[in-house]
């Protein structure tokens, strides 16, 4: 394995490790908050939200880091951040602590996973770059998946302490292993934008592209319930194969057809999902919308990405994928608030119908962007 190949699956493997990291606790921290610590669901929804708080803190910072440190130095402090955040589990349990915890959690994935995006963008052979970035983006969904599945079977086997343990090793492995390879300063900070203007119009598209995530995952089984059907856990199920799918079978397609061709091909498939669900008077069809729905999402996150640092500097690259990706995580927190006052007020429907509405909204601003810089180049 040539050494280009290796230190990839290095930054594979440690973006898996601290999404393993974060999910092992997500089926055993709740319980333990409320029954053990005698908290309330506030308490509880305070506590696990501040992991994409400090997710989004890290990724305004990303770029200054790489720039400075290097982006194996970035790796590796976000690796070893996010054990750091794992080990406060152990200290004596109390909210105060369990929030720090889980913030620091947060703020060790926003590096480790904006670093290693960077990384791969800025060495991966052209005409690669995206089915490379769509592989190494499934270090977060797997990671995502696998974690809660082992947490739940160690902490029947062995206990809450195990399940703590567990989250705590990987990262730190990796973090040890990032910190000895070679990492140079990729430029100065001063030139730095504190909001990028290039990671802004991807970054907006991304988060409307979003939304058809948190429709499904959060309120598609209780849309299924509210039409009297049984298997609503299908529709999350379906909307994970479906991304999953895609981001194996189709990562190419970015390389080959153009990023831009791609991410507009890609929300209008997400507009036909979302709509599916809303006009099917039957199961199946709904969950076939949710499959087209995760196979229109899969490749937004790359095709985006590689258009968002087009023409940017390796040194800025770093600041422009930072801020891209918080778009991501911003619109997960006030997409989940949105859409739980939508459904009260005008029911499950409504949530997928603005999905839709967001996914067609993408499809223009992409085609605008691709249309700006096509004039800007002839001129």
């Amino acid at each position: 394995m040539n050494k280009w190949k290796w230190q990839f699956w290095l930054v594979f493997g440690a973006a898996f490790s601290v999404f393993f990291s974060i999910a092992i606790l997500i089926p055993v921290l709740p319980l333990f908050i409320h029954d053990k610590l005698r908290l309330g669901d506030v308490a509880v929804g305070v506590i696990m939200g501040l992991q994409p708080t400090g997710a989004v803190g890290s990724r305004m910072l990303i770029g200054r880091a790489t720039s400075k440190y290097g982006i194996w130095r970035t790796l590796a402090f976000g690796t070893s951040l996010c054990a750091l955040g794992s080990l406060l589990f152990l200290l004596p349990s109390s909210a105060s602590v369990f929030g720090i915890a889980r913030f620091l959690q947060g703020f060790g994935e926003g590096f480790t996973f904006t670093a290693g995006t960077t990384w791969v963008i800025a060495t991966a052979p052209s005409q690669q770059k995206g089915r490379l970035v769509s592989l190494f983006g499934l270090s977060l969904w797997l990671g995502a998946t696998i974690g809660p599945m082992v947490g739940g079977f160690v902490n029947e086997l062995q206990g809450f302490l195990a399940v703590v343990t567990l989250a705590i090793i990987p990262p730190a492995i990796f973090g040890i292993i990032s910190f000895f390879q070679l990492s140079e300063p990729l430029g100065s900070t001063s030139r730095l934008d504190w909001i990028p203007k290039e990671s802004v119009v991807p970054g907006i598209t991304l988060a409307l592209a979003s939304t058809g995530f948190v429709a499904v995952s959060t309120f598609g089984a209780l849309y299924f319930s509210s039409r009297a059907w049984d298997h609503g856990s299908w529709m999350v199920v379906a909307y994970g194969l479906g991304f999953v799918l895609m981001r194996v079978l189709g990562g190419h397609w970015i390389d080959r057809y153009s990023s831009t061709r791609v991410a507009s091909g890609s929300a209008a498939l997400a507009a036909l999902g979302m709509l599916l669900i809303v006009v099917s008077s039957h199961w199946l069809v709904t969950v076939f919308g949710s499959l087209l729905g995760g196979l229109g999402l899969a490749l937004m996150y790359p095709a985006l990405a590689i258009e968002s640092v087009r023409g940017v500097e390796p040194a800025k690259q770093g600041n422009v994928l930072g801020w891209y990706t918080a778009f991501w995580d911003l619109s997960l927190l006030g997409s989940n608030f949105t859409f739980g006052w939508l459904a009260a007020q005008r029911g499950y429907p409504s949530v997928f119908v603005v999905s839709c509405v967001a996914s067609v909204f993408c499809v223009g601003f992409v085609l605008a962007k691709a249309r700006r810089r096509l004039q800007s180049s002839v001129s």
